[in-house]
């Protein structure tokens, strides 16, 4: 089973947590997808918090994240 860890602090990140990107800019985490292969770094989506509320997908790395088993 993967778990999506912050590389900064260790901790587990979970869907509806607040995170920042690359820009320091807050998000609201909103689905994640493990790799599907070794060399492959995952996917995160991220709902923005600003007025214009946004949703992309993004690789891990983005919010400073990886995907650990």
């Amino acid at each position: 089973m993967f778990k999506l860890l912050s590389k900064t602090t260790g901790v587990e990140l979970l869907i509806g947590d607040v995170v920042h990107d690359f820009r320091n800019a807050p998000h609201i985490l909103v689905d994640a997808r493990p790799p599907h292969k070794p060399s492959s770094e995952g996917f995160v989506t991220l709902r923005s918090m600003d007025e214009k509320a946004f949703t992309h997908e993004y690789y891990a790395g983005v919010i400073d994240a990886e995907w650990v088993c």
